[in-house]
């Protein structure tokens, strides 16, 4: 069996892949997967394959914030596509996959199974925004509001993303996703790394939608990170992830609020921000420009985070409740559902000081009910199967419609 994965150079969107190809390769399933060359060593050590992308770098991965930025990063995406996609469809002549495996936010992952006629597989590393919730979501979390003022200013990015779509319409006679369901971009079967638990109107997917949990293996990325400095004090854990990271302010704000406090602070800052921009680094403060998550949430008492789906959903895995700020994307969505669901509380980016950081670090530190229910919500993603079920469930799903046995 022969499969073509294609991602973005975004943490948050390789990382749930990673220990479903390293189960796959390991069952004997030939791998190649198509990234940048940031993300080429992960790549190489699942067994898979790296290919990269010709001519294109790490700005593939949308940062834009504030309201436009969706209809942004639907334009630079598409015009991405239209760029990668005679390369892509070459490469895939040759290779001959039997099945694509696309991030949502790769449209031209399914335009390239679309024009070899392929089955493809989606994997949905965001919040579920699709039409069929929709009007959940339009309900619960004001999205009406939000786009009715981000429309106008709006129309020229959606005018511009339709000329793309026609031109690649044109071009390789496949259809570019609607608007509304672009970012979840669902194929033929979709991996969601979510639980139904989580997910907002999940009755209304139906069995295409595979919730698989978090797709959680061993990183084994601590590194030279002192994992014995965590022992004995409460951590608070600070990210903002990969991408929307680029907030001095906000990792000031953070050193102020918990400055000589009781609780021990593990504050990653990713490439762009210094550890020189920050000032006087207290005692209890380990200021690193990328930690291992993972080890670091198995000993955290709170997170304070950007509200990634990945970021989310791996703080759920070990119990831990959240206190997040959005900074773009889908990431207001995950604090509200987090909140809706007495798991964690959502700060605005533009209203956070140190005293409203403190405040709400308190509430979900010192309230059982936050710590409770983000373990109820871990045991979901848990019971879901993680990265073993997708595997199968990839395998099942290529084998009905390649011929392989998918034992």
């Amino acid at each position: 069996m022969r499969l073509a994965v294609f991602n973005i150079p975004a943490s948050g969107h390789v990382n749930p892949t990673l220990p479903v190809v390293a189960e796959l390769v390991r069952r004997g399933v030939q791998v190649t997967y198509y990234c940048t060359e940031a993300y080429r060593s992960k790549i190489d050590a699942t067994g898979a394959a790296y290919r990269a992308y010709v001519g294109a770098d790490d700005t593939l991965a949308p940062d834009e914030d504030g309201p436009t930025a969706p209809f942004s990063a639907m334009r630079q995406l598409l015009a991405t596509g239209a760029g990668l996609l005679p390369g892509l469809v070459n490469d895939m002549r040759t290779f001959g996959p039997d099945a694509v495996v696309y991030d949502t936010m790769t449209p031209w992952g399914k335009q390239v199974g679309q024009i070899l006629k392929l089955p493809v597989i989606a994997s949905c590393a965001i919040f579920m925004i699709h039409s069929r919730n929709f009007s959940a979501l339009k309900k619960d979390y004001g999205v009406g509001l939000q786009m009715a003022l981000a429309l106008p200013r709006a129309v020229p990015l959606l005018r511009a993303s339709s000329q793309i779509a026609a031109a690649i319409q044109t071009r390789f006679g496949v259809p570019s996703p609607a608007w509304l369901d672009f970012f979840a971009n669902p194929g033929d079967m979709t991996l969601v790394y979510s639980s139904r638990a989580f997910t907002a109107g999940a009755e209304r997917f139906d069995d295409s939608f595979k919730f698989v949990g978090v797709s959680i293996a061993p990183r084994n990325d601590a590194g030279d990170f002192p994992l014995y400095a965590l022992d004995g004090k409460p951590v608070v854990y600070i990210s903002l992830g990969t991408l929307f990271n680029k907030q001095t302010r906000f990792f000031r704000d953070c050193i102020t609020a918990f400055r000589d406090g009781p609780n021990t602070v593990v504050m990653s800052i990713g490439q762009t921000v210094h550890v020189s921009d920050l000032g006087d680094i207290p005692p209890n403060v380990i200021v690193r420009q990328s930690v291992p998550q993972l080890e670091v949430l198995a000993r955290a008492s709170v997170f304070i985070t950007h509200g990634g789906m990945n970021s989310a959903a791996e703080s759920m895995w070990f119990g831990v409740p959240m206190v997040v700020v959005p900074q773009a994307g889908d990431q207001s969505f995950v604090g509200q559902r987090l909140a809706q669901l007495g798991a964690g509380v959502v700060l605005r980016a533009s209203a956070v000081t140190p005293e409203s950081l403190r405040t709400a670090v308190a509430r979900v530190m010192h309230n059982a009910a936050y710590r409770d229910n983000a373990r109820r919500l871990g045991d979901s993603l848990r019971s879901a199967g993680g990265f073993v079920r997708a595997a199968d469930d990839v395998q099942r799903f290529v084998g009905r419609h390649a011929g392989y046995s998918a034992s």
